[in-house]
């Protein structure tokens, strides 16, 4: 059996050039019905500071699946594939390009075939960690992230202590980001109530006080302008802000209102594979991202707090700070919060929205909340 073994391994050598591994991940289609990748997004990190993260991609399907994994070595550089049997929605095809990378620290690069979609990540495995996790989304849909880490990094940190920290003083620059817009009218409520146009109006607002309190401000958009949400994630890591908020508008069954913050928790992935992550670099990481969530969560409930405390005279519901995976906060290196500032489809506070002093109201508690975090008020 030894011989056969050496035998099929060295053809396989000779066929490929290269040595090839391949396993099976169950992430497990328990419906016979074709499963389906909804969106699919690649959150680049190109920071002046020091990151573990390099960056993200993530998958989006309508249902669990079942996914292989083949592995091969060309040179220095390292290839995992992934193949996931699922049909692309036209929604998904169109993101493809934008996701793909041919340079850099890694290169990603995605085909398709009549069984699925084949995902390919080639990266110089001195260099660059790996590791595969699944998640359930605020969407309702399930999710693939492969998240990409600097070792060299990794390396740098001594014993459990991560390098990077921001102490709450040293908080210079906020990054606002203006849910949807451009063609993406986001959540319509009564009176044709467009989410973009009320979020872009409580962003811009809230930039304006912030500024006004000494803080350097970033807005995904200024305009009516469509940007997608990996592009956002891009900007702000590019920006190399030090907190991100990002403000929506919700909607559900018309009894529905009030208002809600968010923050992602690590504990709401499932590691799939750490692939060619050490044990203490896969601790290094998961204290990194608790690291950071930590900070997102003590961000979330400062503003919330302020945030319910301001509008309470209007009678607003506070529907409290709530742990989900939202993809705007999922691909940026730095503590982060999505604020919903109330319900579109409800008919009263969808009129409260429309209404700029509200909408001022809105902003002041953020601000404050935000200043709060930062121990100035």
């Amino acid at each position: 059996m030894f011989v056969l073994y050496v035998v099929s391994l060295l053809y396989t050598i000779f066929l490929h050039g290269e040595y090839a591994t391949s396993k099976v991940f169950h992430h497990k289609n328990q419906s016979k019905k074709p499963c389906t990748i909804s969106k699919v997004f690649h959150h680049r990190i190109r920071s002046k500071k020091p990151s573990i993260e390099l960056g993200t991609v993530v998958l989006y399907l309508d249902q669990d699946v079942l996914f292989k994994s083949s592995k091969s070595i060309e040179g220095d550089q390292k290839y995992y594939r992934y193949h996931i049997p699922a049909h692309l929605s036209t929604q998904a095809q169109a993101m493809l390009d934008k996701a793909q990378e041919i340079k850099g620290d890694y290169t990603v690069a995605f085909k398709k075939d009549t069984k699925g979609l084949q995902l390919t990540i080639g990266f110089n495995p001195s260099r660059v960690g790996i590791r595969v996790d699944k998640f359930n989304a605020i969407t309702r849909h399930k999710g693939i992230t492969f998240r990409l880490f600097d070792r060299k990094v990794l390396k740098r940190m001594q014993g459990h202590k991560p390098i990077i920290h921001i102490a709450h003083n040293d908080v210079q620059s906020v990054f606002i980001d203006c849910g949807h817009g451009g063609s993406d009218c986001g959540a319509i409520g009564c009176n044709s109530l467009r989410e973009k146009d009320v979020n872009l109006q409580i962003g811009m607002e809230l930039a304006d006080q912030l500024k006004k309190k000494g803080l350097s401000v970033t807005l995904s958009r200024d305009q009516d302008t469509a940007l997608a949400i990996d592009q956002r994630t891009a900007l702000a890591n590019q920006k190399n802000a030090d907190l991100f908020i990002s403000i929506h508008a919700n909607s559900a069954r018309a009894e529905v209102s009030g208002v809600e913050t968010y923050y992602v928790e690590p504990t709401l992935f499932t590691r799939v594979d750490d692939t060619n992550l050490a044990v203490d670099e896969s601790e290094k990481t998961f204290l990194y991202l608790k690291n950071k969530s930590k900070k997102s969560a003590n961000l979330a409930y400062s503003v919330h707090s302020q945030l319910v405390n301001s509008v309470s005279s209007y009678g607003t519901l506070n529907r409290h700070v709530r742990n989900q995976v939202a993809q705007v906060l999922h691909g940026v290196t730095m503590p982060a919060i999505l604020v919903e500032v109330g319900y579109m489809t409800h008919e009263r506070e969808s009129s409260l929205l429309s209404d700029r002093l509200y909408q001022k109201k809105i902003a002041d508690g953020i601000t404050h909340g935000v200043l709060s975090y930062l121990g100035r008020c």
